[in-house]
């Protein structure tokens, strides 16, 4: 599995690495929305196309996102995404988005909607890259 690392948290606490910061459902909306906006470009896999539009899902993007924090990546969608359309999705739909290039690159599960908001985002960042970590 990955692991977002959470850096602070007061319900579970950076020591609790593997809490899931979103719902399973939450990422059966954002697939439904990746549909709709992202696929014609990253393609069904989330593979992209090697070249000019990069891998959005596993562990190419594990790799491109590593220390990156969940703010910056819900700016980058939010601002220049999708591509034939910059900034025309709403806070709800990147959010949806990114739960599901998480779920689909192997990040786990929790109770809660992960939430749009720059101070919960801003603390959530990705620290590990796959293999890297097993789940007790």
């Amino acid at each position: 599995p990955f692991l977002v690392m959470l850096q602070s948290d007061d319900r579970a606490g950076p020591q609790d690495p593997f809490f899931g910061v979103f719902q399973h459902i939450v990422s059966k909306r954002g697939e439904a929305t990746y549909g709709q906006f992202c696929f014609h470009c990253h393609e069904w896999n989330l593979a992209g196309n090697g070249d000019m539009i990069p891998a959005i899902g596993g562990p190419d993007f594990i790799a491109l996102i590593k220390g990156v924090n969940l703010a910056d990546l819900f700016a980058f969608i939010t601002e220049f995404m999708p591509a034939d359309e910059p900034s025309s999705l709403s806070p709800q739909q990147v959010i949806d988005v990114l739960t599901y290039l998480l779920n689909f690159s192997g990040f786990p599960t929790g109770d809660e909607e992960l939430s749009y908001s720059q101070d919960v985002l801003a603390k959530l960042q990705i620290e590990k890259e796959p293999g890297n970590v097993t789940r007790p």
